[in-house]
């Protein structure tokens, strides 16, 4: 069994343009230059509702500093798909992660791009909302 390797490119595409996203998944490509930028993934959030990530992953602001500053929150009630890293505790307080928070979450990209029908540009299941954070 194959498995694709996902990036931030077919994140953006599947949400921004599906044309994109399939001639990418067909080894075409379409654009000059991509910039890939390395850092390391704290948290994957995916939803169907973008209220509910917003929730799930946000900053708030803290007013009993002299500058205005924002503390991340990853809120679990929220009604999204949450995986977070180990390395995650390191910037947000109380939060707990798995080793293999990233691989799980790029299964259930594969998922929802898999169940995409390219030809018809119609989905089989609710579109979803993702959300990932960098320190």
């Amino acid at each position: 069994m194959e498995i694709a390797r996902v990036s931030g490119t077919h994140i953006a595409y599947y949400h921004l343009c599906h044309r994109k996203l399939w001639f990418l998944g067909q080894g075409i490509r379409i654009e000059n230059a991509i910039d890939n930028a390395l850092m390391e993934t704290l948290a994957v959030a995916i939803s169907d509702n973008a209220n509910q990530i917003a929730y799930a992953i946000r900053g708030e602001l803290r007013e009993d500093v002299d500058r205005q500053a924002a503390v991340p929150r990853i809120d679990e009630t929220a009604k999204a798909k949450l995986f977070i890293t180990p390395s995650c505790s390191g910037h947000i307080v109380g939060s707990v992660g798995s080793a293999d928070a990233i691989d799980r979450a790029e299964h259930e990209l594969i998922d929802l791009m898999m169940a995409f029908d390219y030809e018809n540009q119609n989905r089989n299941h609710e579109p979803k909302t993702i959300i990932l954070i960098h320190p």
